[in-house]
């Protein structure tokens, strides 16, 4: 998510690398707001790794939210996306499965990832849904991690921005009131520079072309890209796609 400042952020940043040796620099932390406890809600959810039974209820949830594919099972891939291809390339493993634990599950077989895919997570509450696109997939011991990119809609963004939780509002709010008057802002989903890594057993679903627009509704020219530079200004760069 662009810049967003809370504690479970902070917490995946730090807690789910599992002491790996290839983790990258996470994105810098402003102070957690003293008042962040009241900005809690269905778009601000925590995504705790270690809550049981999560996963199940978090299939049951996208279940409910999509149409499911049928016939042959191809899941969505962005590699080659104008907004995600210049993260790609990263070391990684060819591809591993997400599995569903839903009891009747659509499928009786799992479904492959590979580095580009979209795939859904989950946060603290049933219907907390967290969209990204694999990175990278690498493995410590017996445990299949997967580096993501978070993917959030405009509403979540403008939602994060109310609440006072987000670097820079005012620029990033001129930023999207600069986008073209003919841009479908609320047809948007943005992918961010800021990374997680999860095990892959905690991945809710491996989302398909027909799921993921049925879900968004979007058209060809559904994404753009928010990016925070490097340098002090932290600018905000939208990039058509």
């Amino acid at each position: 998510m662009p810049a967003i400042r809370t504690k479970s952020r902070e917490k995946r940043a730090y807690v789910e690398n599992f002491h790996l040796r290839f983790t990258t620099k996470a994105p810098d932390r402003a102070k957690t707001p003293s008042d962040v406890s009241s900005v809690r809600s269905s778009l601000l959810g925590e995504d705790d790794d270690e809550q049981p039974g999560t996963v199940k209820e978090g299939q049951e949830e996208y279940l409910k939210q999509v149409t499911l594919s049928i016939g042959r099972i191809n899941v969505k891939s962005l590699k080659s996306h104008g907004a995600i291809k210049e993260y790609m390339g990263f070391p990684s493993i060819t591809s591993t499965s997400v599995s569903w634990v839903v009891d009747n599950p659509p499928e009786a077989f799992p479904r492959t990832i590979v580095p580009g895919s979209v795939i859904v997570t989950r946060g603290k509450r049933r219907k907390d849904l967290w969209w990204g696109v694999v990175r990278a997939i690498r493995k410590n011991g017996d445990i299949m991690i997967v580096i993501m990119l978070y993917l959030e809609s405009l509403g979540w963004i403008k939602s994060a921005i109310k609440k006072g939780i987000v670097h820079e509002p005012k620029r990033l709010l001129k930023t999207i009131k600069d986008l073209p008057a003919n841009t479908r802002k609320d047809d948007m989903l943005f992918v961010t520079d800021e990374e997680t890594k999860i095990p892959a057993k905690n991945i809710v679903a491996a989302c398909t072309e027909q799921e993921f627009r049925s879900r968004w509704k979007f058209s060809n020219t559904y994404s753009l890209q928010i990016k925070r530079t490097k340098d002090e200004k932290r600018d905000y760069k939208f990039h058509r796609v």
